[in-house]
């Protein structure tokens, strides 16, 4: 046990995560037979950083005579876990799927909420960071199995990727949200549309295209064949005003 003991090395404490550190902590104790009370206290203790440690100073400093891992553990849930409140606030604040898949945010949202029954708050917070493409077909959905149906929208959100790849391509350079998603995931014809609309070039009055217009002057650019006025140089077709104020 000795021997395991002085093996054993904790990773620093992690102030965002305590619930998690203390089961990892916990679970290195028991592989290496770790029972001991002190031990485990002093292990914990030079997990921590200079700014923790001065935080909780009075209990390191006299520690109680029993249950010291106990008393330490404790203390430092309570000073570094999230409130209820503070919990419900960043769940309030999610802000869409970000890089991640439905799946990776139904578990970021599973670990603030904890092991409160799920309601259909929960359900609609979750539903509102996803693509109005993925969400409408999630919306009935029953989230008794809340994890069940995260996968069922990586796999809504797979599929809708994979059906126009160079549209993927230009999602997978797009901070993801519900509002920039919902025009890249419309149906493929609505977005062809848009496309087309977006980078036809501009014609003026005389449908001249646009390489022809960069030879043009100003007043044939703007007005075309009911242009009055020309100034050279100008490669309107049959000009004869060119150089004409």
């Amino acid at each position: 046990m000795a021997a395991n003991a002085v093996a054993l090395k904790l990773p620093v404490f992690w102030h965002t995560s305590p619930n998690t550190w203390f089961i990892q902590a916990e679970a290195q104790f028991a592989l290496r037979n770790i029972t001991i009370d002190e031990t485990r206290y002093y292990h914990v203790v030079s997990s921590l950083d200079q700014d923790t440690a001065r935080q909780l100073e009075d209990i390191l400093a006299q520690p109680p005579t029993e249950g010291k891992y106990d008393n330490l553990k404790e203390r430092l849930l309570r000073t570094f876990r999230l409130s209820e409140s503070e919990r419900a606030a960043k769940l309030l604040r999610l802000s869409g799927l970000g890089d991640r898949r439905p799946s990776q945010l139904m578990e970021e949202m599973l670990h603030l909420h904890q092991d409160k029954p799920i309601c259909y708050l929960f359900k609609e917070i979750f539903l509102q960071q996803l693509p109005a493409a993925v969400r409408a077909h999630l919306s009935a959905e029953d989230f008794a199995d809340p994890r069940q149906v995260a996968l069922q929208a990586d796999r809504l959100w797979s599929d809708f990727l994979q059906a126009d790849k160079p549209f993927a391509s230009a999602i997978s350079h797009v901070p993801i949200s519900p509002e920039n998603t919902t025009s890249l995931l419309a149906p493929v014809s609505q977005r062809g549309k848009a496309h087309t609309l977006n980078s036809s070039p501009s014609v003026g009055p005389t449908s001249v295209a646009r390489g022809q217009q960069s030879t043009l002057c100003f007043y044939h650019r703007k007005y075309g064949a009911k242009a009055h006025r020309c100034q050279g140089p100008c490669s309107w077709s049959g000009n004869g005003m060119a150089g004409r104020q």
